[in-house]
């Protein structure tokens, strides 16, 4: 039995498919842009080893403002 998939996601781009790949499998380039507002990438934390039983992760950290007015 088949399971339906719990969400899908999908977006047209106009960047090259190239540049696309690039930006979700290099770990330089996914850790300088994937994360959310108000936290950031743990530099050196991200690795993706795009092969059979690779590693795909990112660390993440909070931004703390300490500014509170």
């Amino acid at each position: 039995m088949t399971r339906p998939h719990l969400y899908s996601v999908e977006r047209e781009f106009e960047d090259p498919i190239g540049n696309l790949w690039n930006a979700w499998t290099d770990a330089a380039a996914l850790e300088s842009w994937y994360h959310p507002v108000g936290m950031t990438s743990v530099p050196g934390a991200t690795r993706s080893e795009m092969r059979v039983g690779g590693i795909w992760a990112n660390g993440l950290q909070h931004t703390i403002s300490r500014n509170r007015s």
